[in-house]
């Protein structure tokens, strides 16, 4: 019985590590379609987006880098998705990454 606890353990274990990553690479592909071209505008992060908050700045651009146009219907509740992610501990920066293409600084002025 001890066996069968400590394999579900170390599956457990390794289910967390290959999740962060997965998300990595769900982002960077988003991040890798988007078009460069488009007109952008400046926002603030809203308080919603708790996940953001404290990284340095306050306004972002839409769309994100993600493509994303609408806080209310698509960044507010897709920044959320990346909560798990962030609560690993899996890399100091992390947060400041996801942030930088979920919520880009805008500097537009």
């Amino acid at each position: 019985m001890k066996k069968q606890h400590q394999t579900a353990g170390s599956l457990r274990r390794e289910a967390s590590m290959f999740f962060p990553v997965l998300m990595m690479c769900s982002l960077l592909n988003s991040a890798l379609s988007f078009d460069l071209g488009q007109s952008t505008r400046c926002v603030s992060i809203p308080p919603e987006m708790s996940v953001c908050h404290d990284v340095g700045y306050s306004e972002m651009r839409l769309p994100n880098f993600l493509g994303h146009t609408s806080l209310e219907n698509e960044v507010i509740p897709k920044s959320e998705d990346w909560r798990p992610l962030l609560q690993t501990g899996c890399h100091p920066q992390a947060r400041t990454f996801v942030c930088s293409l979920i919520a880009p600084v805008c500097l537009d002025t």
